[in-house]
């Protein structure tokens, strides 16, 4: 028992200190690793995607996965990820196509969703 929540704390601390470096790093490179970070959990998710995919194609494909979940419990686990998943893409697509920057409000809400969201997206890839 202790070793099991010996592992459960480091997974806790792990995660709790990815986040916090989002937090550190400047802005554009943490809306890219969030975006890359999305990609990398989707893509499981995704497998007839086609190559040259663009952001909002990535998300529509998700957005509908997501929503062919018909399992009780985990749908109403997986009901906010569209949102979340719409705001990490547009972030993404304002930062790298916008001549205005997203505001750091915007940045600390793509970080808080994404850290909701990768769960999501664990628990969806257990369901395939």
């Amino acid at each position: 028992m202790l070793a099991v929540a010996g592992l459960l704390g480091l997974l806790t601390l792990w995660q709790a200190g990815e986040i916090w470096l989002l937090h550190l790093v400047p802005s554009s490179i943490a809306i890219r690793q969030l975006y890359t970070r999305l990609e990398k959990a989707s893509l499981p998710l995704l497998p007839g995607l086609p190559c040259g995919y663009a952001p909002y194609e990535l998300q529509a494909a998700l957005v509908d996965r997501l929503a062919r979940v018909k399992k009780g419990l985990i749908r109403v686990v997986l009901e906010p990820a569209p949102r979340e998943i719409r705001q990490m893409v547009t972030l993404y697509v304002v930062q790298t196509f916008s001549q205005y920057p997203p505001s750091r409000s915007q940045i600390r809400r793509g970080i808080k969703s994404w850290s909701r969201l990768r769960w999501m997206l664990r628990i969806a890839g257990k369901m395939k």
